[in-house]
């Protein structure tokens, strides 16, 4: 018997231990993710927003799946070592999981854009299911959300806040101009909507002590807000920096989405 650890939240898990127990049903599978959400979709973060569908919608598989395929999770939980050589993982208990086979699935974690204040409370990765479903339960104390986005994802997400009647500013690095077609369309969907749009600036900085209350754009002009959301985090891969892994921009693998490491377990 083999024990098979995966880490991340992305919608391959399924597959992933779908095709293990088809092989080798005796297997043990753990599944980490740092985030307390279950695996799930995150293009359909936006129609959740919106309320269009349910939390259970959003997610790949309901709790039952992993329980009749005897699947061990590990949720909300940082990683804080990799140990390729012995083949074991460990959080900020220390508590030490082993492995013999190791499969990364998604980016463990994302980073917001070089920005002072981004870790205040309020500012939400649009990405992330754990943000954007506290960011919805806070919908009652929000009034103003400031988005920064030039993408048809990011806009979707501005939609949805604007649908639970909420002041929405967007904030767009480039021109109008520049972008698609498709995206120019939607910006004036939005317009005819009442949101404001900002364009050819930046957030440079979020105000506030603990709380995000304010934004200060590279124009120098100050908006206040109970939250800002932005939706161009990138994944981010410190915990794998000094280790084996060949890095690039990310993991580098080859034809067959093998990691440059002798250490992962695989043939």
């Amino acid at each position: 018997m083999k024990k098979i650890v995966i880490l991340g939240n992305s919608p391959a898990i399924v597959k992933i231990i779908e095709d293990v127990r088809a092989a080798a049903p005796e297997n043990e599978i753990v599944v980490w993710s740092m985030e307390k959400s279950l695996p799930y979709f995150p293009e359909r973060l936006a129609d959740y927003a919106a309320e269009n569908i349910s939390l259970k919608e959003v997610l790949c598989r309901p709790e039952k799946f992993y329980q009749q395929n005897n699947v061990r999770l590990i949720l909300g939980k940082d990683v804080n070592r990799i140990n390729f050589r012995k083949g074991q993982l460990a959080n900020e208990e220390k508590e030490i999981v082993d492995y013999d086979f190791l499969v990364i699935a998604g980016a463990l974690e994302r980073r917001f854009p070089d920005i002072k204040g981004t870790n205040k409370y309020g500012v939400v990765d649009a990405n992330k299911l754990d943000d954007v479903d506290h960011f919805v339960k806070s919908f009652p104390f929000i009034d103003t959300v400031i988005l920064q986005t030039q993408t048809i994802k990011g806009l979707k997400m501005a939609e949805a806040v604007r649908k639970a009647k909420k002041e929405v500013i967007i904030v767009v690095p480039a021109s109008l101009s520049s972008l698609s077609e498709e995206i120019q369309a939607k910006f004036k969907e939005l317009e005819t909507a009442a949101v404001r749009i900002i364009q050819e600036n930046a957030i440079v900085e979020i105000l506030g002590d603990a709380d995000a209350r304010a934004v200060r754009l590279k124009s120098g002009k100050v908006f206040a807000c109970e939250a800002i959301l932005f939706d161009e985090t990138v994944p981010y891969f410190k915990l794998f920096i000094d280790t084996p892994l060949k890095m690039n921009k990310g993991i580098v693998v080859d034809a067959r989405l093998k990691a440059s490491c002798a250490f992962l377990g695989f043939p």
